[in-house]
């Protein structure tokens, strides 16, 4: 098994963060349906930067191990 750094998980969930706060900026600029759309998108960047929190969690327990 390959131990990973719990600071890349933590890192990339931020980036992902980054990514999710950006995308919901952006879409407060367009017309409704671009909005709804870049809202949505917006929900899958924030599941993915939920899983490497969680990730990181369970690396930093030990519980892969």
């Amino acid at each position: 098994m390959v131990y990973r750094s719990v600071g890349l998980y933590r890192a990339l969930g931020v980036l992902c963060l980054v990514v999710t706060l950006l995308v919901v900026w952006l879409g407060w600029q367009f017309e409704v349906a671009i909005r709804n759309a870049l809202l949505i998108t917006s929900l899958f960047f924030l599941a993915i930067a939920c899983i490497y929190f969680h990730l990181g969690n369970e690396e930093a327990r030990g519980a892969f191990l």
